[in-house]
Formats: structure tokens, C-alpha cells, sequence
């Protein structure tokens, strides 16, 4: 089945971060604007596979995902970010129990989450702060909660981007169940030039709940290019998941795969080092 232990969206996607060519860092004030974002659109094909002590199964499929992003700059060094996403996703399971018992099946579901970020912008053009995310399934009543902390280290041709936070369960089976977890994020952006962002990024989580324990860890690589004079910029990515977990009937583990290809309509125009300095 496609797999995700229900994190919100500060661990899904990984597409290029913040830099801005330069022979020195660079305040973050240079883009001149107080309000910009973006609609970014997105799609997938993932497959994978997991291996249980009751069941052995694998999985492949496609996902949608579109987020909206803006940015408030309510003073000269801080601003807000609002984040709301939706994504859907349909796939085909196949596996088998106890090694006889063989089924197929199909499934779809669909997810939201909506995210702040409050940020401080420093003269070196640095900037820290903290984020906030609610999100939680169309499909089912469970509902997940973060908080947490986020730096961005912007320097000429480089960007450093990382998270820390927790994730709680507060509502459905999840927040029955006491769903708890620690999520870290890191990423790393170099501009070819100031058009064309390469990205990679890894990010781990450590889930507990009242019955077992899960953990997982994504890696991807990513590549954004922005269309001169244009607000369309294109990205391409692959992300890698592994997970296992245990709780006291069974133990599984398991990985995807997955490729995202999509586009973003920027609301201000610049270039992409020059937009993605001041957006998450």
C-alpha cells in the first residue's frame, strides 16, 4: 500500500530551496516586496513493496498534489508564510498471507493540510523561525498536528535549509491510538545558475503509539528551472521511502519509490534564486 506514516507536509516534498547567487550573503530585503507565493501543481507514479511476518505485499500508483503558498512581509525582517495543500492518490495492492493466500485489490484516498511559517530575517540574509501544520485525510476521520522549529542558511551560490519538530495524532484512529513522533528534515540547494536549482534533501521520522512503533527516512534528489521573463518555473523529482515498524502481533518493513514531475506559477517575477530566498 502507499506509504506514510501520516506526517504533515514539513516531510513530504522536497523541491528546491531558497538561494541567491552572490559573491556574499544577501539580505533577504533585496527581493523588495511585501506579499508574493505561488500555485504549485504536481504528479506522481510511486510503486513499492513491504515484508511482514503475516503478509508480504506490493504496491504501485499515481498521486496529484496542489499546493498554495503566500508570503506576508509585515516588517523589515519578518514575515509570514500561509501553506494549504491538497493531494489524491489511487493505486493497485497485490500480496499474499501466510504465504498461500494471494489477493489484489484497489484503493484511493486524499489528504489536506494547511501550514504557517513565522520568520525572522536576519541583515546576513539568513533567516529562522517556527512552523505550525494541521492536516489530516478527506477519507477518514484522523487528523495530525506539528510544531516545530525551521533555519535557512543562504549563501552565494548555496542554500542550507533544516527542520526539527513533533507530530501528534489528535484526532481520529490516530489520535486515539496517542500517535506521536519526532520529524527532522535537512536540504541543500546549488544554483547552476540563477534560473536552475539542484536539490537534495533526507528527512527521518520516529513514530510511537499505544500499540507499536514505526519509523521512516526519505531521500530525494530534485531539479527546478524558472523560464526566463516567465512566472512558470518546471521541477522533476525522485524521493526514496523506507520504513519499518512492530507492534505485538507483527513486524514489516518495507520501501518506495516515487517520481513527481510539475510546475509553479509564481506571483512575482524574478529570478528563481531570488524568489525562492524569501518562500518555504
Amino acid at each position: 500500500m502507499k506509504k506514510s506514516l501520516g506526517y504533515c507536509a514539513s516531510l513530504v516534498v522536497g523541491f528546491a530551496m531558497p538561494a541567491w547567487a552572490a559573491d556574499s550573503e544577501i539580505s533577504p530585503s533585496t527581493y523588495g516586496a511585501t506579499h508574493w507565493g505561488y500555485v504549485d501543481f504536481g504528479a506522481a507514479l510511486f510503486s513499492g513493496d513491504e515484508e511482514a511476518i503475516a503478509y508480504d505485499e506490493s504496491w504501485d500508483g499515481e498521486e496529484v498534489f496542489l499546493k498554495g503558498a503566500y508570503v506576508w512581509n509585515f516588517a523589515s525582517d519578518y514575515s509570514f508564510q500561509l501553506d494549504v495543500s491538497s493531494s489524491s492518490y489511487s493505486e493497485d495492492v497485490s500480496g499474499e498471507t501466510g504465504g498461500i493466500n494471494p489477493y489484489d485489490f484497489s484503493r484511493s484516498g486524499s489528504s489536506w493540510d494547511v501550514m504557517g511559517h513565522l520568520t525572522q530575517n536576519t541583515a546576513s540574509g539568513h533567516c529562522y523561525g517556527v512552523y505550525v501544520d494541521l492536516g489530516g485525510s478527506y477519507s477518514d476521520d484522523n487528523i495530525y498536528a506539528a510544531l516545530g522549529l525551521e533555519g535557512q542558511l543562504n549563501y552565494d551560490t548555496w542554500s542550507l535549509y533544516g527542520s526539527l519538530g513533533g507530530d501528534y495524532g489528535i484526532g481520529g484512529d490516530a489520535g486515539s491510538a496517542d500517535s506521536r513522533a519526532v520529524v527532522a528534515q535537512a536540504k541543500a540547494t546549488y544554483y547552476v545558475n540563477p534560473n536552475l536549482g539542484l536539490t537534495g534533501f533526507l528527512s527521518g521520522a520516529d513514530e510511537t503509539w499505544s500499540a507499536g512503533d514505526n519509523s521512516q527516512v526519505n531521500w530525494g534528489l530534485s531539479a527546478e528551472y524558472k523560464l526566463n521573463n516567465s512566472p512558470i518555473s518546471v521541477y522533476l523529482e525522485y524521493d526514496d521511502m523506507s520504513f519499518s515498524g512492530e507492534n505485538a502481533f507483527d513486524k514489516w518493513d518495507g520501501d518506495q519509490q516515487t517520481i513527481w514531475v510539475g510546475f509553479r506559477y509564481h506571483f512575482k517575477n524574478g529570478t528563481l534564486q531570488q524568489i525562492n530566498q524569501n518562500t518555504f
